[in-house]
């Protein structure tokens, strides 16, 4: 009543402002740079190494919500191999001869790549806490000894269209390089660098897949359902999923090329 009377308003109309932080702006500071100090690292970790810093602690759930509010995630680190000094090289070189492609040069390009998908989630993920920008950094990265080979192809449209073959042993299959000599005319090679599952934008859709599939209830129950549901998902992909990835090459090799190849 008394805000009525003297502004014209009810107590309904007082403006909120949402969950108050419990993180001063300096302790905000604080908590990035421990994220940038180590981006492989869990939730409870980072709450433990921000607490000696506060007088007050705070929970694993405000030290989430705060790092939600800087766009840091929690997100599935992406692998990638340990490169040798002669295949960095070869990298960086394909990243210059291609850094000026347009969109549309990539878009006739047919991507090839493998995944496998199990009825039951598989252990050793590795987590890391980065911004949507950071995904390619290599302190984002997972470092495997040995990248497998493709053996799944998508075709995109185009008039003549470019296979990018991901160097995989299937591919230097004899009865493959005979169907490529016979369909010379309408399919060109994309020379690729070896160890570059990094520049790959299909393997982002493996784990778009996997994700969609984990989401699925009641679970697929056998491998004729799972295979079911990978081909249900795979023709359900969002166009601007698609879009996004091709959006996303050139950032890919901008990274590529300030990494020297590694």
């Amino acid at each position: 009543m008394t805000a009525y009377t003297k502004e014209g308003k009810t107590t309904s109309s007082k403006h909120t402002s949402g969950r108050k932080s419990k993180l001063a702006d300096r302790d905000r500071r604080v908590l990035k740079r421990i994220v940038a100090r180590k981006h492989k690292q869990s939730l409870s970790e980072i709450t433990s190494e921000m607490n000696r810093h506060l007088q007050d602690p705070v929970s694993s759930k405000a030290v989430k919500r705060e790092l939600h509010a800087a766009n840091i995630y929690g997100r599935v680190a992406i692998r990638k191999p340990l490169v040798t000094p002669t295949n960095a090289f070869k990298r960086r070189q394909w990243c210059r001869d291609h850094k000026c492609w347009s969109p549309q040069q990539w878009q006739q390009v047919i991507w090839s790549d493998e995944s496998s998908f199990t009825l039951f989630q598989t252990i050793g993920r590795v987590y890391v806490w980065r911004t949507p920008k950071e995904a390619f950094n290599p302190e984002c990265l997972l470092p495997t000894v040995k990248h497998g080979g493709g053996s799944i192809m998508t075709v995109f449209p185009g008039e003549r269209p470019l296979f990018q073959d991901d160097n995989a042993p299937i591919h230097t299959a004899r009865c493959v390089q005979e169907w490529f000599e016979e369909h010379d005319d309408a399919v060109d090679h994309l020379a690729w660098p070896p160890q570059s599952p990094d520049l790959n934008i299909i393997e982002h859709l493996w784990q778009y897949l996997e994700s969609k599939i984990r989401s699925r209830f009641p679970p697929p129950s056998g491998l004729s359902e799972l295979k079911t549901a990978v081909q249900e998902e795979w023709l359900n992909i969002p166009l601007n999923i698609v879009h996004d990835l091709y959006a996303s090459i050139p950032r890919r090799i901008k990274s590529v090329l300030q990494s020297k190849g590694g």
